[in-house]
């Protein structure tokens, strides 16, 4: 595709920025990104497309999903791709939408690192709350007052909707520790059978809460730390970090 791209190409991805990237080079350099980032071994599969243009300066639809290694559909990956041509038949504009998460970024370990980066974008906050034996741990998002919502008993198993939004439930048990963190431990089934072990802390003398959290699927773990900072409505993200952001002209 990189070889059809016309010379003044602009390439729009609603997922990743508000506007779009310019120019042959940097297309170039954020398609080769969102490859790169992904495991050698996945594919992008069309779903369907429209005919291929009658005539010059048309445009193509594509729907497409991402199968790894083995074949299965890699979750939360279904698109749309709208592409413009130009007189001679070459791209003049792609513009990309791709599944969301309003979830918590551990929750698609599976997809690339672009992806990782845009959900951890959509999680604004958290709050946490106690009453009695129930922890109430509230996901703040970037839609105004949507909250998503997990309730776990202290030392009872709490089932509840799985975090990567598929059908089925997820277990969760809820654990004070020794020096006064939360663990929280959260496993689920097939499709995509995993688990989340969470430790809440506060650190920097009370004024930032950081959340340790590993991730177990079939394709291995990873382990990320995520500090919030104190505010009059819950946590927010003390950080916040775009790898687009160079591509974009700018600098970290």
């Amino acid at each position: 595709m990189l070889a059809c791209l016309a010379p003044d190409v602009a390439y729009l991805n609603l997922a990743l920025a508000p506007e779009p990237f310019r120019g042959q080079q940097a297309v170039r350099q954020v398609l080769a990104s969102l490859v790169a980032s992904a495991p050698p071994d996945w594919r992008l599969v069309v779903d369907d497309a429209t005919p291929t243009p009658p005539s010059s300066s048309s445009a193509v639809a594509v729907v497409f999903h991402l199968e790894d290694g083995s074949g299965q559909a890699v979750p939360l990956s279904r698109g749309v791709a709208f592409y413009r041509l130009d007189q001679a038949g070459r791209i003049a504009h792609i513009t990309e939408a791709a599944e969301q998460v309003v979830k918590m970024p551990q929750a698609v370990l599976p997809l690339s690192g672009l992806q990782k980066t845009t959900a951890m974008q959509l999680i604004e906050g958290v709050e946490i709350e106690q009453q009695g034996s129930e922890v109430a741990i509230r996901f703040l998002t970037v839609v105004p007052f949507f909250k998503v919502t997990e309730r776990v008993e202290l030392g009872a198993t709490s089932s509840m909707g799985r975090r990567d939004l598929r059908g089925g439930s997820q277990r969760a048990t809820a654990a004070a520790q020794p020096d006064g963190s939360l663990r929280v431990d959260i496993a689920w089934e097939e499709p995509n059978a995993g688990s989340i072990c969470e430790q809440w802390r506060l650190v920097d003398g009370g004024s930032s809460l950081e959340c340790s959290s590993t991730v177990a699927v079939r394709a291995g773990s990873v382990t990320t730390r995520t500090l919030y900072r104190r505010s009059s409505d819950g946590w927010r993200p003390r950080f916040q970090w775009n790898p687009l952001y160079n591509l974009m002209g700018g600098s970290s």
